[in-house]
């Protein structure tokens, strides 16, 4: 309990001081779309690309199988 009363108490007040103690991580919003999932720029390029192949490939099926009447 003391715990999370810290931690929101404590969230918020470093959100009113800006964060004054400079953090040496990086906040979520400064992190790139790979960082924040744990991958490299490559992987996360890659990652992308296979998703792309497989919306393309679910909607030409999607076509295929239910042609305009």
């Amino acid at each position: 309990m003391a715990f999370m009363v810290k931690s929101m108490v404590g969230g918020q007040l470093k959100n009113l001081t800006g964060g004054l103690g400079g953090g040496e991580e990086k906040g979520e919003a400064e992190k790139s779309p790979a960082e924040a999932q744990g991958m490299t720029k490559e992987e996360y390029e890659e990652y992308q690309k296979q998703l792309v192949e497989e919306k393309y490939t679910l909607l030409y099926i999607l076509i295929r199988d239910f042609p305009e009447e």
